[in-house]
C-alpha cells in the first residue's frame, strides 16, 4: 500500500504573504517588489521562497530592498528587460547585442536574461488577451506593458515565448551560450524570415 498527495503549486499572492508575515515577525523592512520578485521567481514552490528570501535577508542589512535581491539572487531587472523588448520591437540588433553584453559584464546568467524576457512577454499576452494584468504575473508597470502589448500579435507572443525557451534548451549543450542567445533574440527582430 501505499498514500498519494497531490501538491499544487501556491499562488504568487499566497507566497507574497508568507514573506510578509516573515518580514514583519523578524522586523524586517521589506520592499512590496523585492517580496513580488521572490515570489515570482519561487515559481508556486513556498520552499524555494523561503531559501531566497533567507539568502537575501543574510545578504542584506535592516531592510530588504528590490535592488539588493537583484543583485542577490542575480536578476537582471524590469528596466533591462523593457528595453530589450523595445529593442525587439524597433528591431534594433545593436542594441541587443549591447544589452547582452551589459548583462554579462555584470556576471548575470544568460539564461536568467531569457527566462525574465519570458515572464514578461507572458505579462503582454495576459494584457493582450484579458485587457488587464492578473495578479500572478511579474511585477509590472502599466503603461509600458499597454504600450509595448499594442506592439505584438498573440501569435508573435507565443511563438517569443518558445523561441527563447527553445534557446534556453540549446544553451545547456551550447559551447558559446552568449552567441546562442544573441542569435535567439537578434531573430525575433524578424520573425517573417525564421
Amino acid at each position: 500500500r501505499c498514500q498519494r498527495y497531490d501538491f499544487k503549486r501556491i499562488t504568487k499572492q499566497d507566497i507574497k504573504k508568507q514573506l510578509q508575515k516573515i518580514a514583519l515577525s523578524i522586523q524586517i523592512q521589506a520592499e512590496d517588489e523585492a517580496l513580488d520578485i521572490i515570489a515570482v521567481h519561487a515559481d508556486g514552490g513556498m520552499r524555494d521562497a523561503l531559501s531566497m528570501l533567507d539568502q537575501c535577508m543574510a545578504l542584506s542589512d535592516k531592510s530588504l530592498t528590490t535592488k539588493n535581491v537583484c543583485n542577490i539572487l542575480g536578476i537582471v531587472g524590469h528596466e533591462c528587460i523593457w528595453k530589450l523588448t523595445d529593442s525587439i520591437i524597433n528591431n534594433n540588433t545593436q542594441e541587443i547585442l549591447q544589452m547582452v553584453d551589459d548583462v554579462l559584464s555584470t556576471g548575470k546568467a544568460i539564461n536568467q536574461l531569457l527566462a525574465e524576457l519570458a515572464f514578461h512577454w507572458r505579462s503582454l499576452m495576459i494584457f493582450k488577451a484579458a485587457g488587464e494584468l492578473s495578479a500572478d504575473v511579474y511585477h509590472e508597470e502599466l503603461d509600458i506593458v499597454k504600450r509595448q502589448s499594442a506592439a505584438f500579435s498573440h501569435e508573435r507572443l507565443a511563438k517569443m515565448i518558445e523561441d527563447v525557451y527553445d534557446a534556453v534548451n540549446q544553451i545547456r549543450w551550447s559551447p558559446q551560450p552568449r552567441v546562442t542567445a544573441e542569435i535567439a533574440l537578434m531573430k525575433l527582430c524578424y520573425p517573417q524570415e525564421s
